[in-house]
């Protein structure tokens, strides 16, 4: 919901739907799936991560060349002609140093202490799990499952990966993103129904090294968490009357800050992007 609060007009057009202009719902998630360059760089070493303790989960090793190939081939795909990202039109030197730097933050990340703890087969239970599949609630769909959960040395360690971070920890927004890993959490009947059992941990890329940013989990921490999810689908639910149709587009807020038109697909039709329109392919 932190995209409701940046910039009403994107939040909008990303979850809402047509825009008076003749857009249709397809060509918005087009514009919507366009994301600058680094983006690509950042999924791959996500993929890769990912991939990796997945092979482990399967007794299976891999070595930092099969990362490196796996991290090639992603980012090499995403931009070839037809890619996801060919809209960009990168000629082969970008694209080259987009691989070269997701592979080196795939290779740094295998010195990520609880990865190493992982690989070296210590004793534990753990499992990696998949983010982007969402949880069904009565609330909504929810998508507040770690990236990897872990039980080891007498805690449940709830683990998610940042790609990258400005700063070592989370601001408040995210501090309170994290925590709905607790919601998660106590709604698995096989885990503890404690927030006190387990750990929250955020690894961030920053400064050309993964930062392990941790703390306890509490009740505080998941209530204040779910006060802001409830908050958020309250607006959300709001903005569906309000807005759907679109009958008023315009008069919707833009974003403030330049980073947030950054990332952003729709800058290419909004009036009050602050950064150069997305190229369309």
């Amino acid at each position: 919901m932190r995209v409701l609060e940046a910039c009403p007009r994107r939040f909008a057009l990303q979850y809402i739907g047509n825009t008076p202009r003749g857009e249709t719902k397809q060509d918005l998630r087009t514009l919507g799936r366009r994301r600058p360059s680094g983006d690509y760089m950042r999924r791959a070493v996500s993929e890769a991560i990912h991939r990796r303790l997945l092979a482990l989960k399967r007794n299976e090793r891999t070595s930092p060349g099969d990362e490196a190939a796996w991290v090639r081939d992603y980012v090499r795909a995403a931009f070839m002609s037809g890619g996801e990202a060919s809209h960009l039109k990168l000629d082969r030197s970008a694209v080259d140093d987009l691989v070269s730097r997701a592979q080196h933050r795939a290779r740094r990340s295998r010195e990520i202490d609880l990865l190493k703890r992982i690989d070296a087969g210590e004793s534990m239970e753990w499992l990696p799990l998949e983010r982007r599949q969402p949880r069904v609630t009565h609330r909504s769909l929810l998508w507040t499952a770690p990236d990897l959960i872990v039980h080891i040395d007498g805690t449940w360690n709830l683990v998610r990966f940042a790609m990258e971070a400005g700063r070592s920890g989370p601001r408040e927004h995210e501090r309170l993103e994290l925590g709905l890993m607790l919601d998660w959490a106590m709604a698995e009947p096989s885990l503890p129904s404690d927030p006190a059992a387990f750990r929250i941990r955020r690894i961030a890329w920053r400064w050309d090294r993964w930062v392990d940013w941790q703390r306890p989990g509490t009740a505080d921490w998941m209530r204040e968490s779910r006060d802001l999810l409830d908050a958020d689908i309250h607006i959300l639910q709001r903005a569906h009357l309000k807005l759907d149709g679109f009958g008023n587009l315009d008069a919707l807020p833009t974003a403030r800050k330049r980073r947030e038109c950054v990332s952003c697909g729709y800058r290419a039709i909004c009036p009050g992007s602050l950064v150069k329109p997305i190229k369309a392919g």
